[in-house]
């Protein structure tokens, strides 16, 4: 069973929005992972954010019983595949932690966009998310905390469409 980790800053948004997403996606396509999240700053205990709980109710997930927690080394020990959601986030990430885990580390959007780019079809990054690859802060998936609803449905939509790429990739994968 591959074991993912999803880290942001705080625990309570993007890193929720991720873990929630792909577990969904994970059992709706039969695979079997573990997934946790985690966040760099993070206060242990907070719950998911409100507009972070109703950007998540179109797609079917519930996150109310999320609490957050800092990332820490035996969280990240535990994970064949840790997703961060902004460049930033990777370089602070190998920082704290060391450079053992950059072979694991990777941003969500660039991630999914590789999968996309080595697809049949190398054009359908473009038309799925409308991201220009050649703009590196458009990998990044922005920090909705505080934020409106758009935000957050935009962080939402962003993350839900990577993850169902990633999962989709590794259900061809095992098949």
């Amino acid at each position: 069973m591959q074991r993912v980790l999803m880290v942001c800053t705080g625990n309570t948004c993007r890193s929720v929005m991720a873990k929630g997403l792909m577990e969904k996606f994970a059992a709706e396509a039969g695979l079997e992972l573990q997934i946790q999240s985690a966040g760099l700053a993070a206060f242990g205990g907070d719950p998911a954010t409100e507009p972070t709980e109703r950007a998540l109710e179109p797609y079917g997930v519930a996150v109310t019983e999320h609490r957050s927690r800092r990332l820490q080394v035996p969280i990240l020990e535990e994970a064949d595949v840790i997703f961060v959601m902004t460049r930033v986030h990777r370089e602070q990430l190998l920082a704290m932690f060391g450079s053992e885990y950059a072979d694991r580390v990777h941003v969500l959007l660039e991630y999914a966009g590789a999968l996309d780019s080595s697809a049949e079809n190398p054009g359908q990054r473009q038309e799925n998310s409308g991201r220009n690859s050649n703009n590196h802060t458009d990998m990044d998936i922005a920090d909705p905390f505080g934020g409106s609803a758009a935000e957050y449905q935009r962080a939402v939509a962003d993350i839900a469409a990577a993850v169902q790429r990633i999962v989709d990739a590794w259900r061809r994968a095992e098949e």
